[in-house]
This record gives C-alpha cells, structure tokens and sequence, in this order.
C-alpha cells in the first residue's frame, strides 16, 4: 500500500484533498481523501509500479511519477 501526508507551502496538513493512485502498466486506480491531519491510505496495491500519485485540492494539481513498490516496504 502507499500512504502519506499532504501539506501546504506553509507546512499546514491539507484536509480533503483527493489522492488518487494509478498503475500505469495495468490501469488500475486506487482512491483516497486526505483527513483532518492531511494523512491518506490506500492499500491493496501491486507491488512494482510505476506508479502515477495525483493530488488535488482547490483547482491545484500535484503530481508524482515513477513510484515503486515493493513487498514489505
């Protein structure tokens, strides 16, 4: 699984941000809401990658490429 938090510019946790993880050999993606403390989870995922982490909140966009995964990591 992959799990993080997500904070703004000034190191604030940003609450209700939309997480959203694909596979991008496979196509398969994976949901999450960041909570109050801007923590997000998704698990269930397979191991390897790449992986493609899109963040959105408010109209803004972050992304992050080639994430990888390995067991017991």
């Amino acid at each position: 699984g992959i799990n993080g938090r997500i904070t703004g510019g000034d190191g604030a946790p940003v609450s209700g941000a939309q997480v959203t993880i694909r596979h991008v050999d496979s196509g398969s993606v994976s949901n999450a809401t960041t909570d109050g403390e801007g923590r997000y989870s998704a698990k269930g995922l397979r191991p390897g990658g790449p992986y493609i982490i899109t963040v959105v909140k408010d109209g803004e966009t972050k992304t992050v490429e080639d994430v990888y995964l390995e067991l017991s990591e």
